[in-house]
């Protein structure tokens, strides 16, 4: 009887370890399944980056829409999709041009009698320059903005900006403060 049960024990010792070992067995292909699907993935996913990379990027175009005598063009006109604070900053960013009749450039960005510093804005590490033109319409400059060809931000401190403009390749600086009523 001793024989027996020792025999009876050892099969059952077997059995549980065949049962552990397909388990681990099956556990092991499933992880090396996952793993390899992953690498497979991520390496479409860079195959992609790279493929967007090389790509030269698309020019904005304008749509045109005809209907009988009803003629659309979205020249001049901001995407409806789009945000209308980023709108209304990409405008205010683009530079006052006026061209003569031959097409010259007669004036580009603004002189400095035509801007007042109206404040100084600050976000998080980030200062803006808030200043108005002779129209009454507020522009926004952060450091490094050109007012015009010639005049950039040097810096905006908390109530004054620092303005400066180059000479025979000497920077010379001078300041805008905010005006008092």
């Amino acid at each position: 009887m001793y024989t027996y049960l020792n025999r009876r024990e050892k099969i059952e010792d077997k059995t549980k370890r065949g049962i552990i070992i397909q388990q681990l067995q099956k556990k092991s292909f499933l992880y090396l399944l996952c793993f390899f699907i992953f690498i497979t993935f991520s390496l479409s996913l860079y195959a992609a980056e790279l493929k967007k990379a090389a790509e030269p990027k698309k020019v904005k175009e304008e749509k045109q829409v005809q209907i009988g005598d009803f003629t659309y063009t979205s020249k001049d006109k901001r995407d409806p999709f789009e945000p209308t604070y980023l709108f209304k900053a990409k405008r205010g960013k683009e530079k006052q041009v006026v061209k003569g009749s031959k097409g010259e450039v007669l004036k580009s960005g603004y002189e400095l009698e035509e801007l007042r510093l109206v404040g100084i804005i600050m976000k998080e590490k980030n200062r803006y320059a808030m200043m108005e033109d002779m129209q009454g319409r507020g522009v926004l400059f952060k450091n490094g903005d050109l007012i015009n060809p010639t005049i950039f931000i040097v810096d905006i401190l908390e109530s004054k900006v620092i303005l400066g403009y180059s000479v025979k390749g000497e920077l010379r600086k001078f300041e805008m403060e905010i005006q008092k009523k």
